[in-house]
């Protein structure tokens, strides 16, 4: 069995992140969009939530990431809880 690792955000895997986000969002189910946003967005999302130690952590496999949980509060109307 392969063995999980669960590391805060970090932008040593951010090529991976976006692979990974491209896979779910293709999958139509579990994101509100469709496709990854574009790898400079992305990056700058990661930057964005280091500086505000956001809590995002990602789940890495064999140097990939399998997947990730982010908190962060969403302005946009039925996003709210």
């Amino acid at each position: 069995m392969e063995h999980m690792n669960l590391s805060s955000v970090t932008k040593k895997y951010l090529a991976s992140f976006h692979e990974c986000i491209d896979y779910v969002s293709r999958e139509r189910k579990y994101l509100a969009s469709v496709e990854p946003p574009d790898v400079s967005v992305l990056y700058d999302a990661i930057d964005n939530g280091i500086s505000k130690k956001l809590p995002i952590t990602m789940a890495v496999v064999d140097e990939k990431v399998v997947g990730w949980c982010s908190i962060a509060h969403n302005q946009r109307e039925g996003f709210w809880h």
